[in-house]
């Protein structure tokens, strides 16, 4: 375009001017249209695609997305990647009535979520979808396409307008939007003039992350329903804007996703995200909008550097899911997401692989193995440990991250979630709808006190107090650790994962509540025989609850508990009851029970029995394989003070060290020690030839640089030896801005 409006300037002849004015607009003219009916045919084809034509898989999401009903965005667009039978879309036919509204739709209704006539809207788009699809008997059905036309004629006489904001600016008109394209041809001038005044009403400029991508999304049919090209493109770039590393809300610099606020959403609204973004790269592929090269390269590093650390084995990981704990949840989600992967696939050609290969690995887990690998989101206060057989994350806050919400009555009983919830999954479906009956007092990992209501309050949006929060991973291993600061109890609890196994120290807890104060190590469902010993006695449990003082390990569904100081532990497997209406209001009363394991630990009114605790677990091991690590543990305990904390392996190659404050600590042997001057996160492994890799952290975020000495003499970057004292003095930049947290490595060569 500027070459040819270089050469129009050079033109001299007035006439011959305006001859090439009036061509050059044609041109315009005719490549706008050519781009507003491409991204027609592109509407309609992205969205008549099929994900799910597996009939068993087909019925798990009718059942999951509760058929286009559910309140969670992702699950109900899963109704939309199944193909509608003839016999669903015959009643939806048979059942509307007269002036085109449906006597099962309460138009009144008042629900913050799962709002009742948003299911017109999605009925209008699936009948519309199938009037489009050259493969269903109902192709071009005249009698179709009246009763289509004669339900937006009720829409824009009813008018139903949400009290939540969300459904009336991004559900309802991204529904009729798509509905009125399938139908664009067929639409009359009022129709056509009604649909736009729907869509502009609703538009919002002002929103931001993936709720700015929404809006955008929706404005873009808005434009193509116009013919208004410039339109189209401004609301490309407003979902192109979004495409990018954000330290507000969006994309965060570790590859965590942001929204309300600086807080984890990586499976509610950051899943959305991910499932917008392979849809549009699809959208405008073949178009003048199509994402560029460099925004292509981004998207794949979330799918790869972000999302994937959160699916295990087809399902989504509770602790990135935010408030939304729904029914189907971990599948639903995991599901959503392999049709972001397939999306990928298409419009990523060249790296189609990366696509495929997540997608095998989770589900097809059996034929695709996993490589061991551990992962901190130093943004997002989450740590994510991937062993080749299971899965461990490690949720909590700080001042910086809030630990969740309590929205639209969703998330009523989340006070612990972020107070260090552990969850550990094998085969992916250990929690699986446990939330119902799950005891909130006693969540994985977390030190609490035991609440007659864990029930959270209109606007909680809680935080921890202390700035002590943070990770640490080099390759398989890594360090989770906070100083916990909430609910008037205080504690150093550090989470140690080295050679597939997780170590869980905690000190210094105290609490001024006057309550019973306890240390939950696991709590899932109950899956086959549990086996305890005492004494190196192997005992099969068979009481509902025991209560004992020193149990040396405990087993489960292959994991393994192995208590590694004294505690009061208690362990339960008994059926527990709950009601879906205590999680979220949308949900009306429905009581779940289900036979659940629990084990604790006891600490005792304001902790007055013990103030510490040591445990390992043991993830994919047998009877067997806890009798040998009982009697030859292969990772020791170094400390477990509040000044220290840490771990070493029994080859003495690897190191793991959490200093709550500055002090000195053995290393690899008796005669070797670190002493760190700066608090914070350290990892040592010896390398060939007499190096060593150091890898540091700060959880406070506040350091510009961390020192530390070493025993010895040492040299690399940042080391100063001190004669003296027979001491190298290392001092290592830590990163800055949105970088701060993360870690920082260095290889040290040994003199």
């Amino acid at each position: 375009m500027k070459h040819i409006l270089n050469q129009f300037r050079m033109i001299n002849n007035k006439r011959m001017k305006a001859i090439v004015l009036i061509l050059l607009s044609f041109s315009i003219s005719i490549s706008a249209e050519n781009l507003i009916q491409q991204l027609k045919l592109n509407f309609r084809e992205v969205n008549q695609a099929v994900y799910f034509r597996d009939n068993k898989l087909r019925d798990l999401v009718i059942q999951i997305s509760e058929k286009g009903c559910a309140g969670d965005f992702v699950l109900n667009e899963l109704y939309f990647n199944i193909s509608l039978s003839d016999k669903e879309l015959e009643k939806l036919s048979q059942t509307m009535a007269a002036d085109g509204s449906w006597p099962d739709i309460n138009y009144n209704d008042q629900s913050r979520n799962r709002w009742s006539p948003r299911q017109h809207a999605d009925r209008l788009l699936l009948m519309s979808r199938a009037y489009q699809d050259v493969h269903s008997k109902h192709y071009k059905d005249p009698q179709l396409s009246l009763l289509i036309h004669q339900g937006m004629k009720a829409w824009f006489v009813k008018s139903p307008i949400c009290t939540n904001w969300w459904y009336n600016v991004v559900a309802i008109p991204r529904s009729m939007g798509l509905a009125f394209i399938y139908m664009y041809d067929e639409l009359s001038v009022a129709e056509k003039n009604q649909a736009i005044a729907l869509m502009r009403k609703q538009s919002n400029s002002s929103m931001t992350g993936q709720n700015k991508v929404w809006g955008a999304g929706n404005d873009l049919m808005m434009a193509v329903l116009m013919g208004d090209e410039s339109l189209a493109l401004k609301t490309m770039n407003a979902i192109v804007s979004e495409i990018n590393v954000s330290e507000l809300e969006g994309v965060q610099p570790d590859f965590s996703f942001h929204q309300h606020g600086p807080q984890q959403q990586f499976g509610n609204y950051g899943l959305a995200y991910s499932n917008s973004m392979a849809y549009y790269a699809n959208l405008f592929s073949g178009t003048t909008l199509a994402f560029s090269t460099e925004k292509m390269n981004f998207l794949r590093n979330y799918f790869v550097d972000g999302q994937k650390w959160i699916v295990w084995r087809g399902n989504m990981d509770w602790n990135a899911c935010g408030r939304q704990f729904y029914k189907e949840a971990q599948r639903g989600k995991a599901l959503g997401w392999s049709v972001s992967l397939s999306r990928m696939c298409k419009a990523d050609t060249s790296h189609s692989k990366i696509y495929q290969s997540l997608l095998d690995k989770n589900f097809r887990p059996t034929i695709v193995g996993e490589a061991a690998a551990s992962k901190h989101f130093w943004r997002s206060d989450l740590t994510v440990f991937r062993g080749k057989q299971h899965y461990i994350s490690v949720r909590s806050c700080s001042p910086r991250v809030m630990g969740t919400e309590f929205v639209n009555n969703e998330n009523k009983k989340g006070h612990f979630l972020a107070d260090g919830n552990t969850l550990i999954m094998r085969r992916g479906d250990e929690y699986r709808d446990i939330i119902p009956f799950w005891d909130w007092n006693k969540l994985p990992g977390v030190t609490a006190p035991i609440l007659e209501n864990t029930n959270q309050r209109a606007g909680d949006s809680y935080k921890n107090k202390h700035p002590f929060v943070g990770g640490l991973c080099a390759g398989e291993n890594g360090i989770s650790t906070f100083h916990l600061d909430r609910n008037a109890v205080q504690a150093r609890k550090s989470y140690f994962y080295l050679g597939g196994k997780l170590l869980c120290l905690g000190n210094g807890i105290q609490s001024s509540t006057n309550k019973e104060i306890i240390t939950g190590i696991n709590q899932s469902l109950l899956k086959g025989k549990v086996y305890y010993a005492v004494d190196k006695d192997v005992i099969t449990m068979r009481d509902s609850l025991i209560k004992f003082e020193q149990p040396q390990w405990i087993w489960h569904d292959s994991i393994g508990y192995c208590i590694l100081s004294p505690s009061r532990l208690s362990i339960s497997q008994q059926r527990q009851t709950g009601d879906w209406h205590d999680i979220m209001d949308s949900y009306s009363s429905e009581i779940k029970s289900g036979n659940v394991f629990k084990l604790w630990i006891d600490h005792g009114k304001d902790a007055s029995l013990s103030t510490s605790y040591a445990y390992a677990v043991l993830p994919s091991v047998s009877v067997a394989d806890m009798k040998s690590f009982s009697q030859k543990p292969s990772v020791e305990v170094l400390a477990n003070t509040e000044q220290v904390q840490a771990i070493r392996d029994v080859d003495c190659k690897i190191v793991e060290l959490v200093f709550h404050q500055p002090v000195s600590i053995n290393s690899f042997s008796k005669s070797e020690f670190i002493q760190s001057i700066t608090p914070g996160l350290v990892m040592m492994e010896k390398e060939v030839r007499g190096k060593i890799r150091l890898t540091v952290a700060d959880p406070t975020q506040f350091q510009k640089e961390f020192v530390l000495k070493l025993s010895g003499q040492y040299c690399g970057e940042g080391t100063e030896y001190i004669e003296a004292e027979k001491t190298t003095l290392v001092r290592l930049k830590l990163p800055v801005g949105g970088m701060a947290g993360s870690a920082v490595s260095v290889s040290l060569s040994r003199k």
